[in-house]
């Protein structure tokens, strides 16, 4: 009930016939009228709606994949390990990895064991899973195994269903991804912000654009060398099939490469159209590093 509310609703077993109350949002009033006059008695007072519990936030880093090249790094969980111990995200951003949202039901500060994290709401990026698309708790317990860094990002008042609900406004502008440049990464950083209640985004947000300047430099120097690595390793192909079939095998090696640079520059133009869209969606991603500003 919002505000307040009045009504002549009549309580059995707890006032005389003839009285009534009204309900407020806080209280209960009797209401008692004699010779016209009425006069008001407190009753109780109405237990107030708790707030939502607020949960914890955090960013979990899994090998990623390019050109279906696993791209792993050190587990975090080890044999003898202190979760004290464990890496965060923030002391050393990688491109080419995976990020996922991970959201863990207190409000504590106390490390998370391997235990919590098997039983935590996972929220994945569905154009670079870090986890299937219906997961079990086979798949959890070896995403857990392969964690390589952990980062708390916040804190949220949100239950799973509205979370799901700002994953699906994110969703469209990773309709064309990039395995480096715009990925599970980007998407989960992006997913997170928008879950975090607005006190803990105004205390974290220099971890967040400190993460999307990381982040965006990491991207651009790893497609750069991926970039020199295809361009020579192409150029290897032409020299070495022109030789074996005449100069056969150097043309097509060479439509290959139109088509790759192609696709490249339609990819580019798409993410452009989603960057401008994401940008202007909320007053959280202002002052963020972007991939090609």
């Amino acid at each position: 009930m919002h505000g307040l509310s009045k009504g002549n609703i009549p309580v059995r077993g707890c006032a005389p016939l003839g009285d009534n109350v009204e309900i407020h949002f806080s209280a209960t009033i009797r209401v008692t009228e004699a010779n016209g006059q009425k006069s008001k008695a407190f009753v109780r007072k109405e237990p107030s709606k708790p707030p939502p519990p607020e949960r914890r936030v955090f960013l979990a880093q899994v090998p990623g994949e390019v050109w279906f090249i696993p791209q792993r790094g050190t587990p975090m969980i080890r044999r003898g390990s202190n979760a004290r111990s464990w890496p965060t995200i923030v002391r050393n951003v990688e491109a080419k990895k995976r990020w996922i949202v991970l959201v863990v039901d207190g409000t504590g500060s106390e490390p998370l064991t391997p235990e919590v994290l098997e039983g935590a709401e996972y929220f994945d990026c569905p154009a670079d899973r870090a986890l299937p698309q219906s997961p079990n708790q086979s798949s959890l317990i070896r995403l857990v195994k392969e964690m390589e860094a952990l980062q708390e990002i916040g804190r949220t008042g949100l239950g799973n269903g509205a979370i799901q609900d700002a994953a699906k406004q994110l969703r469209p502008q990773w309709n064309v991804s990039d395995s480096i440049i715009w990925n599970s990464q980007h998407y989960s950083l992006h997913l997170a912000a928008s879950i975090l209640t607005e006190g803990s985004y105004n205390v974290n947000r220099g971890v967040f654009i400190t993460l999307s300047r990381d982040l965006h430099i990491a991207a651009h120097a790893a497609e750069a060398q991926w970039m020199v690595a295809k361009h020579v390793g192409c150029m290897a192909g032409m020299a070495v099939s022109g030789v074996v079939t005449f100069g056969l095998g150097a043309g097509v090696f060479w439509c290959g490469a139109a088509t790759s640079m192609g696709k490249a520059m339609h990819v580019q133009f798409k993410l452009d159209l989603q960057l401008g869209r994401l940008r202007d969606s909320s007053e959280r991603f202002q002052g963020w590093a972007w991939i090609w500003s």
